[in-house]
């Protein structure tokens, strides 16, 4: 359950960083903090889909892991 959750709030992540970086706010709402404060807006955006898509991955090897373990 925490994957599917961890994955649904990445993918909301990634779609208002798409949102910032395309240019949909006349000014930039927010500034992160920790490492991703002198990182672009591209690339934070390229690793918000990196990790969406880890976590996607992972999903589905769990998925496949428990129907080999039930039969």
């Amino acid at each position: 359950m925490g994957l599917l959750a961890s994955g649904t709030l990445m993918l909301s992540f990634t779609i208002y960083v798409t949102y910032v970086y395309g240019g949909s706010f006349e000014f930039i709402p927010c500034s992160c903090a920790g490492i991703f404060r002198n990182i672009s807006w591209e690339l934070h955006l390229y690793i918000n889909i990196t990790l969406t898509i880890m976590t996607a991955i992972a999903a589905y090897l769990y998925k496949h892991s428990l129907a080999r373990n039930t039969g």
